[in-house]
């Protein structure tokens, strides 16, 4: 049993031994074939190439005959076409040539003619000088006659000659200036007008119309008594320790403050406001009402001082000066009031030192304090301009601003585009519609002034006021006011204007001169 295993092995390792050699020999016998068979495919490759290489050689050469015979070919055209241009701009060079000679045989002759010309002007211009020499002799002898035989002055005639020159050459003068100077004024004032334009529309603040109301209105009898008193002592007890005068209209039953500090009247006003909300009125409880209506007001004085120079984005300003501002929201110019006034004012210069390239905070500034010394009582001398400008000075305010708010009112001469700004600005304020109201009384004082100034000049017959004051019309005699004198009249009249009247806007000046010459037919 085991012999037959170990033979059953032995056949099995033998077959397998022998399957291995076989398929080894298999291996080997198709890698010679393999080789056999890539060597013939090379070498099959190698001669196509070299049969190709060789055609590519013949077919080369073949292009490289073609091309060249084709470049020689249009080598010979384009040198027979260089050839054939050559021989035109020869040509054209003895045409051009020929032409020239042409025109030169022309100029030469024509510079003789010239020559010719020339040298007959010059003994023209010798004859003429000749000539010259003798009529100015001869009129110099007819003149030396004339003076003997008429028995004239030399010298007056040709003084009075000179004079009627120089008049006639400084009206000519004038003339001009006074259109130079209509056309400047033409530009400058359109150029203002438009950067005017610009100002006003960007300000958008609305303008307020606000106006002090003075006035308590009191319900019933029994309120009336109540705040009457007994014989008016509660009123006189106001008025003594409020400083203002109160007045009773028993037909409207109302009570009115009358004063001229406009922060006393406020605080008559509210005290008495106050009390009419007090149930018993006595000496004690109007002080404690007055006391409490002062504090109140002066915090709203700090209050209104305050915001307005937040408004402005004026953050440095000192607290004297912004208490000063607030006690302008009592103060009232033509109706107008001064707080508000103030506010637009600083907006609007702003925005025209904006345009115009100066520093917008500074227009802002002087804008805001310009009328701060309307605030004040009359305990310090001087216009509002200067007493306002002494105090922002004291505060520390530097000296551009100080001038500005000086200067507004021409109380010092402006100096400083700043202190123009605010001249503008405060009359752009002022002059808006609905901003003031103009009374009889000043409307009347305004035209007897124009009236006066134009009156007050020699040679004027009349002076007429036209369009509310906006023209004035000045006739002149004729026989003392000449066409010269009447320009400078119209200038020295305008200045004076400007000196001594305060107005918005502009006033034109027409010197009017009139020539009559009469007779009488019998």
């Amino acid at each position: 049993m085991n012999l037959m295993i170990i033979v059953i092995g032995t056949g099995l390792a033998l077959g397998l031994i022998l399957q291995i050699f076989l398929k080894s020999l298999l291996n080997w016998y198709s890698k010679q074939q393999a080789e056999s068979l890539a060597k013939d495919l090379i070498e099959t490759a190698e001669e196509k190439a070299e049969e190709l290489m060789d055609l590519a050689k013949e077919s080369i050469a073949e292009f490289e005959r073609s091309q060249q015979e084709s470049h020689e070919k249009l080598f010979d055209q384009k040198e027979e076409r260089i050839q054939k241009l050559q021989g035109q701009v020869d040509q054209l060079r003895n045409q051009l040539h020929n032409k020239w000679m042409e025109k030169k045989k022309v100029v030469d002759r024509s510079y003789s003619l010239v020559q010719n010309h020339a040298n007959l002007v010059d003994t023209l211009e010798a004859k003429a000088r000749l000539n010259s020499a003798s009529v100015l002799n001869k009129k110099k002898d007819l003149a030396q006659k004339l003076i003997e035989t008429f028995s004239l002055d030399k010298e007056k005639i040709l003084s009075e000659l000179s004079q009627k020159i120089v008049n006639i050459a400084r009206t000519k003068i004038n003339e001009n200036l006074s259109k130079e100077e209509e056309d400047l004024k033409d530009r400058i004032e359109r150029d203002a007008k438009n950067i005017l334009n610009l100002v006003i529309n960007r300000f958008v603040r609305p303008f307020c119309p606000e106006r002090g109301i003075g006035f308590i209105v009191l319900k019933n009898d029994s309120e009336v008594e109540k705040m009457l008193g007994p014989n008016k002592s509660h009123i006189e007890h106001v008025e003594k320790y409020c400083g203002v005068d109160i007045i009773y209209n028993e037909r409207a039953r109302s009570l009115s403050v009358s004063g001229f500090d406009p922060v006393r009247r406020e605080l008559g006003r509210a005290t008495l406001e106050k009390l009419t909300r007090e149930r018993n009125i006595n000496e004690n409880v109007i002080q404690r009402t007055i006391e409490h209506a002062k504090r109140n007001l002066f915090k709203e004085i700090k209050m209104d001082g305050d915001k307005i120079s937040r408004e402005l984005k004026l953050d440095n300003l000192n607290p004297e000066i912004k208490n000063m501002m607030g006690a302008l929201m009592y103060r009232y110019s033509f109706t107008q009031n001064q707080y508000y006034h103030c506010a637009e004012v600083g907006h609007l210069c702003g925005l025209l030192a904006a345009e115009l390239g100066e520093i917008t905070k500074d227009g802002r500034r002087a804008g805001l304090l310009h009328d701060i010394g309307k605030a004040m009582d009359h305990s310090l001398d001087g216009g509002h301009a200067v007493i306002g400008a002494d105090f922002i000075e004291k505060h520390g305010e530097p000296s551009h601003i100080v001038h500005a708010v000086r200067a507004h009112h021409f109380d010092e001469t402006p100096s400083t585009n700043l202190a123009y700004l605010v001249i503008a600005a405060d009359a752009i304020s002022g002059a808006r519609p609905g901003a003031r109201r103009s009374t009889t009384s000043t409307y009347t004082q305004k035209m007897d002034q124009l009236q006066e100034i134009g009156n007050s000049f020699e040679g004027v017959i009349d002076t007429f006021i036209l369009s509310a004051g906006r023209e004035v019309r000045i006739t002149v005699d004729n026989n003392k006011i000449d066409d010269h004198k009447a320009l400078e009249l119209s200038k020295q009249i305008a200045r004076k204007i400007e000196h001594d009247c305060n107005y918005p806007g502009t006033i034109k000046v027409t010197i009017v001169r009139e020539t009559q010459s009469i007779d009488i037919a019998r």
